[in-house]
């Protein structure tokens, strides 16, 4: 919904951040799973607008999906390689709350048992799906590691990949490269 005149008005009225949910970065599965009708070419031009805006921006993407694979976690990485501008990016795991459409088509699929109780942010998937879509460790891997494969190259994500699974070696090679992303990229020191 932004555009370059709601944005100068709101950085008149000292607007110095607005977050954004990406969600997923595969057209398909956004509209027909998610009920959102926007292309990804789309939501490339708008954030080139939000850019040029001068406000900062953090990206947020949503991993564990009822029905999501490890396909379609990657369209979202190649849809926030694609984005500039953006400053912070923070994905988190799926949350089933009640009354979502999510929440019933993960109970219908036998995914989700129908009295789990959810809370306000989930720290490890409480769905259960059977390959191909993804696990709980599945996702705790390609959580901790997102932001380490929208950063670096290609030629670089074999390594990340063995970062995904949390024994000593893959602690050590995540640690690697999440101490060049944070000074690089988050400016830490």
């Amino acid at each position: 919904n932004c555009d370059a005149e709601l944005l100068k008005r709101l950085k008149e009225v000292n607007c110095y951040r607005i977050a954004f949910g990406i969600e997923c970065g595969n057209e398909q599965f956004r509209q027909k799973v998610l009920r959102r009708k926007i292309t990804n070419a789309e939501i490339i031009d708008r954030f080139k607008v939000i850019a040029e805006s001068g406000i900062a921006f953090s990206l947020n993407v949503i991993i564990g999906f009822p029905g999501e694979t490890r396909e379609l976690v990657f369209d979202t990485i190649e849809l926030i390689r694609s984005i500039r501008g953006y400053d912070t990016l923070t994905s988190f795991i799926f949350t089933p709350y009640h009354g979502t459409a999510l929440r019933a088509a993960a109970t219908k699929n036998g995914w989700l048992d129908p009295d789990t109780i959810t809370k306000h942010n989930t720290s490890r998937s409480l769905l259960k799906m059977p390959p191909p879509y993804l696990n709980a460790d599945e996702i705790d891997g390609l959580l901790m590691t997102f932001p380490l494969y929208c950063y670096f190259p290609k030629c670089e994500w074999e390594n990340i990949q063995r970062a995904e699974i949390p024994d000593q070696e893959g602690l050590q090679i995540r640690k690697h490269y999440s101490d060049i992303y944070s000074t690089n990229f988050l400016n830490e020191s």
